[in-house]
């Protein structure tokens, strides 16, 4: 119930797909129930961010990267994106982690994780090949 992963082939450089993930400011754009983010303090690898949702919270998220993976840490979960180079495109995976949840949480997420964690994924898929598609057009 706690954990889920997804992960596809996708026909994008892996630099692109890390730099679109590593772009937070751009989330409530094209991630459904995410309001807004406040930049709190950027540094050489690491990002710490408040998200407020549409769902009338917030928390503060941790974002740290290398060249090959990007993690997320919050109070709620914890959240991993791997990025393999793979013939002419990037093999990429993401995995949630609820963290230490409450019975309310359990009982709300047990329903809801799982779509979460597919609509997450499937908004950067979706961006991903927009913003490729732009950007090869110009």
């Amino acid at each position: 119930m706690g954990f889920h992963i997804r992960n596809a082939w996708l026909p994008y450089p892996r630099a692109f797909l890390r730099e679109l993930v590593l772009d937070v400011e751009r989330y409530p754009d094209f991630i459904e129930g995410c309001h807004a983010i406040e930049l709190l303090s950027r540094h050489e690898t690491m990002v710490w961010a408040r998200v407020t949702t549409s769902y009338g919270f917030s928390f503060v998220s941790k974002v740290v990267w290398s060249l090959f993976d990007i993690s997320i840490d919050s109070p709620t979960f914890k959240g991993h994106w791997t990025f393999k180079d793979e013939g002419k495109g990037t093999h990429v995976t993401f995995a949630i982690t609820l963290v230490h949840p409450s019975f309310a949480q359990k009982r709300f997420f047990q329903w809801m994780f799982p779509l979460a964690s597919k609509k997450i994924f499937y908004s950067f898929t979706q961006r991903a090949h927009i913003l490729y598609t732009e950007e090869n057009q110009r």
